[in-house]
């Protein structure tokens, strides 16, 4: 015959349903805070490497720039992804960022100095104009930007030179 048994172990219906809205609007609160922690942390790892990419590229003309023995040209000013500079007083290097890849031409021979897979599928362009007060040769303003496919043009960064052989009297 049936059983009956006083003491009914389980959950009713409305229990169950209450207990997932409980748990829907917990898990919710979580995921709200959760998002922004992580697109700061993805944009965070975006900019470091941007700035990576910036800090090599600016590295390299820079590090030629100190080396000038002649002021650069004023037609060379203010040109995006050109630039000309005379180093050690015969050898011509001319700096392109033809396809947003950094390019360094030394008397015709031409190199990458970073290997294409370091841009990681961004572009890189720069710019040198003479620094505000300055005269011929004594300071320059090296200007580097990127590009990202996925957010355009998204970091600019200036970097001051001062030509160390040029000004080794100054």
């Amino acid at each position: 015959m049936i059983k009956y048994v006083k003491n009914k172990k389980g959950m009713t219906l409305v229990e169950t349903i209450a207990g997932m809205m409980l748990f829907a609007v917990i898990a919710l609160s979580v995921a709200a805070i959760i998002a922004p922690m992580l697109r700061t942390y993805i944009m965070a790892n975006r900019f470091a490497e941007y700035n990576t990419i910036i800090d090599n590229a600016a590295n390299h003309i820079i590090g030629d720039l100190h080396s000038i023995t002649e002021p650069i040209a004023d037609d060379m000013m203010g040109i995006e992804n050109q630039l000309q500079i005379t180093v050690n007083i015969s050898n011509t290097v001319t700096y392109t960022a033809d396809g947003g890849i950094l390019t360094r031409n030394q008397n015709g021979y031409i190199n990458n100095p970073m290997p294409d897979s370091f841009y990681k599928g961004n572009k890189i362009g720069f710019t040198c104009d003479r620094a505000p007060g300055s005269y011929d040769g004594e300071a320059y303003v090296l200007t580097v930007f990127i590009f990202s496919e996925e957010d355009g043009r998204v970091r600019t960064k200036d970097f001051a030179v001062k030509p160390l052989l040029l000004n080794q009297y100054n």
